[in-house]
């Protein structure tokens, strides 16, 4: 069983402690490293080689849509999931930049590992709300 590399990148310090905290627990997942800045996430996408990244979109010092694609840029292969409040045009701007996974983060904790495990396989996730935005076909 090879286990995952896990990116978390968030900007609410306390939401993703939290996050790292649970998903250090399952089985499968290794936290590699966690962020709460976009030029962060680009350089440590790049350093570490994550599987998957969990990228906030509304980040303080940057903006997650565009680390996405500066990572997806550098990294083709890089897998990632939004992860944020919106459920807005953010969807369309995240499926546009390559997102593999577009999750609210009203989902329940126990919800957020099995969406890491299926993008790190190859499949993709949206969250229910997001879908009227995208259809899930629309993911890279």
């Amino acid at each position: 069983m090879t286990s995952i590399r896990l990116l978390i990148v968030d900007g609410a310090t306390l939401f993703r402690e939290g996050l790292c905290a649970v998903l250090e627990t399952q089985d499968q997942i290794v936290v590699v490293g966690d962020t709460g800045d976009a030029a962060a996430a680009v350089r440590m996408a790049a350093e570490l080689q994550p599987d998957v990244i969990l990228m906030d979109l509304q980040l303080p010092h940057g903006d997650g849509v565009a680390a996405i694609e500066q990572i997806l840029a550098e990294q083709p292969t890089a897998r990632i999931i939004a992860l944020t409040t919106c459920d807005d045009a953010t969807v369309t701007a995240a499926v546009a930049a390559g997102v593999q996974g577009y999750l609210l983060k009203s989902q329940r904790a126990a919800d957020v590992a099995p969406a890491v495990k299926a993008v790190a396989a190859g499949g993709a996730v949206l969250d229910r709300g997001a879908a009227r935005r995208a259809p899930l076909s629309a993911l890279g």
